[in-house]
């Protein structure tokens, strides 16, 4: 792997094209995504797409990252830290799942 496969550019429409990459990869799957619809749902040009991000690996990690962090503050923001633990685990058992 080289160093360039792992170059994550935050341009100015980087969350403009992991929304559009997340929609493709939510509607078609990873491995049948391809380019096209990723940058139809993106509203991206390829060139803008590939300078943020190279490949479509990195490009799904980037949107799984998003997604877990989104899903951590939500639980974070509805568990109070000072409730008993029983009601803490509870709390996030029903974010986990």
């Amino acid at each position: 792997m080289t160093a360039k496969t792992e170059r994550i550019s935050r341009g100015y429409k980087f969350d403009q094209g992991l929304e559009g990459t997340r929609e493709a990869f939510l509607h078609d799957g990873f491995k049948p995504a391809s380019v096209a619809p990723i940058l139809r749902r993106a509203r991206v040009s390829k060139a803008t797409l590939y300078s943020d991000v190279p490949d479509k690996r990195l490009l799904f990690s980037e949107v799984m990252l998003r997604e877990c962090d989104h899903l951590t503050g939500a639980a974070r923001h509805e568990i109070n830290p000072t409730a008993s633990a029983e009601t803490v685990l509870k709390a996030m058992t029903r974010h986990v799942l």
